[in-house]
């Protein structure tokens, strides 16, 4: 029989005993994904000059670009509503969805010319170079045991309750029988990583889930 306390579980022997399984958790709702992204031209504009919105440059695989706008170009005209400014422009693509074709007049050194623009997505932002994950113990290696020596205040391990002496016994489902194998079971770990660790106390076993930090170094 397993016997649990505070966390911590130890099997134990008893003549005679039962249990009741445990009704599986209600799973979570599906989250769906959210409507069409927005439209987007892709231009930065100048300050307003009372005769439409003027481009000051276009983004790299633009809506604008591809359409073949450059700086300099005057919007005056979006499906028909005079552009007088940048706030007109911007009002009427408000609203507006990715892959939506919308006319436009614009001016070229005093050319005009209608163009149809079909608007993209914004691109999103590079996502941030991922940090080496950081744990937060120092081990003890010993007879085929591996024992925490030092828990850093603060670390995900401190975080945990970990404690010295505790006595590493998985990372992962994998079992740690020396440093080297805690070393490999972090290997290729970065920073907001799960771990699900069991460790030993005086004979009681407890599983925690440690969310790796980033490492200063």
């Amino acid at each position: 029989m397993i016997a649990s306390r505070g966390g911590w579980n130890k099997t134990v022997k008893l003549t005679l005993g039962s249990s009741n399984p445990e009704a599986a958790p209600t799973p979570a709702p599906e989250v769906k994904p959210s409507g069409d992204a927005p439209g987007f031209l892709g231009v930065y504009l100048s300050e307003d000059q009372g005769a439409g919105a003027v481009i000051d440059g276009t983004l790299k695989d633009s809506a604008a670009r591809k359409a073949g706008f450059k700086k300099g170009d005057v919007i005056v005209k979006v499906n028909g509503k005079v552009i007088k400014t940048t706030q007109d422009l911007i009002g009427q693509l408000k609203g507006l969805k990715a892959g939506a074709k919308v006319n436009m007049t614009v001016v070229r050194d005093g050319w005009g010319k209608k163009v149809v623009v079909t608007l993209g997505e914004r691109p999103q932002p590079k996502p941030a170079a991922k940090q080496r994950g950081f744990f937060g113990v120092a081990l003890d290696e010993a007879n085929g045991k591996v024992t925490v020596d030092e828990v850093q205040a603060g670390s995900p391990a401190d975080k945990t309750k970990m404690a010295k002496g505790d006595v590493m016994i998985s990372v992962n489902g994998k079992k740690i029988n020396s440093i080297d194998d805690f070393a490999a079971a972090l290997k290729g770990k970065y920073a907001g990583d799960k771990l699900t660790v069991v460790i030993s106390r005086d004979g009681w076993k407890r599983t925690v889930t440690v969310t790796l930090a980033a490492s200063d170094k």
